[in-house]
């Protein structure tokens, strides 16, 4: 048994951050202390102190000391990740919680929808969960944040739905939702979790436990985060300086005995450490593995998807619908589209012997607009329901609108600038928003939201940025359409 004795201090207040140190201060820090990351200029690291708290939402780790041990004779394999088991990721997409502190939400989704697919031994079946609705229904806030066992009670006892029930707002605004703000139906589109272990120890973190426990599926957690870890951009983190920011909740998706790191999944984009996940050393002071929980989920005997089109794929024309079926001795496949209250049914066709499916739609006699869609495997009387995906029609060139309400034009700016863009689209909300800055050099610097609201807030610290006169504007994206607002001039003066 290998022991080490590991100091971790931590303040139960937020203390007062600091101005980020310059990235390559931090890793000249980085290498005299022998730390084995790199630092940069990361989606998170730019942003305010006030933004990147709103980043976290967990309770901190209060301990005053823990001692880190494992077992250097396990059992198990030196080495995992449920990111690459014999080739295959079991991982959901890697999300983005925005300027809110719901952490929480996404590191207990993130959890059941890669448990999911590795209890249905279906790697790419990525059933798509609201964290919204379970942050807005369990009691959490974006200004204060959640708890991660009321997180799992939730799941447990309520269920959560479907990400078209309730689909995630509060990044792009910072702002609650209200539970009613749930589609009405919400009660049949629930997927509950079986169970879930805590596997906490606010004195000895033993390693051995929380590999023993990753054999089954990822793990909930939660950290200490310091300031440094803002500017991760890859390798293997331990933290060399900074105060404690606050606490937040992650997904730890394995291990590597070896050089003695967890692997862990964060919920701040792909555009931040390793296409955001991050490797974290054993026993460093921000308490990875301290308090986790393994979730329990049974499979079904069977599960239906609709796989085809994809995440916010816009369709026109004659469009072929893919579904997939693990249902044993299905007799039927049915398709099925819902806009305004009217369903419209289709009978798909069997691909072969496989557990394929395809039914082509002409969507040009329907109106355009977002549908809700869903496959249903017949067998008998029984009939099992995929999970509700929105799916997008769009035939003709839809209505956008896009303009500033801040920053007004020939406005001088310094320090931190807070845009606020104004949006409208119509029949379909905007699939993504630009903020577009060019910089006296002639530069362009682009800003992108893929989750926009009609009034959606974007940062861009100007403190990094030469003085001197700029243009800014916003570009409005619906598939292949796309509006751009007027320009703003404004002038830079730090």
């Amino acid at each position: 048994m290998l022991r080490n004795s590991v100091l971790l201090i931590v303040f139960c207040l937020v203390v007062q951050i600091a101005k980020a140190m310059p990235p390559a201060d931090l890793n000249q820090l980085i290498q005299e202390q022998n730390a084995q990351w790199t630092a940069g200029i990361t989606s998170v690291s730019v942003l305010p102190p006030e933004d990147q708290k709103k980043l976290l939402g967990a309770p901190a780790l209060d301990v005053k000391e823990f001692i880190f041990e494992y077992d250097t004779n396990l059992k198990f394999s030196d080495h995992l990740d449920w990111r690459n088991i014999k080739g295959v990721n079991y991982m959901s997409p890697i999300t983005n919680q925005g300027v809110c502190g719901s952490c929480v939400a996404f590191a207990a989704v993130g959890a059941l929808e890669g448990q999911i697919n590795i209890a249905n031994k279906w790697p790419d079946l990525n059933l798509d969960f609201s964290e919204q609705q379970l942050f807005a229904c369990g009691g959490g806030s974006c200004g204060y944040g959640w708890f991660p066992f009321m997180a799992l009670y939730n799941m447990k006892l309520e269920g959560v739905v479907d990400e078209s029930c309730l689909k995630y707002t509060s990044g792009s605004t910072g702002l609650d939702v209200e539970c009613t703000s749930q589609c009405s139906d919400y009660g049949e589109r629930k997927f509950k979790l079986n169970d879930y272990t805590s596997n906490k120890s606010q004195q000895v973190l033993d390693a051995s436990d929380v590999i023993r426990a990753l054999q089954n599926g990822p793990l909930l957690g939660r950290m200490n985060v310091y300031e440094d870890f803002f500017s991760y951009t890859g390798g293997i983190y331990s933290k060399v300086t900074g105060n404690f920011v606050g606490g937040h909740a992650i997904v730890l998706v394995g291990y590597d005995v070896k050089e003695q790191y967890w692997i862990v999944r964060n919920s701040w984009g792909t555009h931040w450490g390793e296409q955001g996940y991050f490797r974290i050393k054993f026993g460093d002071v921000s308490g990875v593995g301290l308090s986790t929980f393994s979730l329990t989920v049974a499979p079904p005997e069977g599960l239906v998807k609709i796989e085809k089109p994809g995440f916010k794929e816009i369709i026109s024309g004659i469009f072929e619908i893919e579904l997939l079926s693990t249902v044993k001795n299905t007799q039927e496949m049915n398709f099925e589209l819902k806009k305004d209250g009217v369903v419209t049914n289709y009978v798909a066709d069997k691909i072969k012997e496989s557990e394929q499916y395809a039914v082509r739609i002409d969507t040009t006699k329907l109106a355009d607009g977002v549908y809700e869609a869903r496959a249903i495997s017949v067998t008998g009387k029984n009939k099992i329901e995929s999970q509700i995906k929105d799916i997008y029609i769009l035939n003709s060139a839809p209505s956008i609108k896009v303009s500033f309400l801040k920053p007004a034009d020939q406005a001088i700016v310094s320090g931190r600038l807070y845009a606020e863009i104004e949006s409208q689209a119509s029949p379909i909300d905007l699939t993504e928003l630009h903020m577009n800055i060019k910089y006296p050099d002639g530069h362009v610097q682009t800003l992108k939201n893929f989750y926009p609201a009609p009034v959606t807030r974007m940062s861009w610290r100007t403190t990094y940025s030469p003085n001197g006169n700029y243009e800014v504007w916003a570009e409005g994206f619906i598939g292949k359409y796309s509006v751009t607002s007027k320009i703003v001039k404004i002038k830079v003066s730090n």
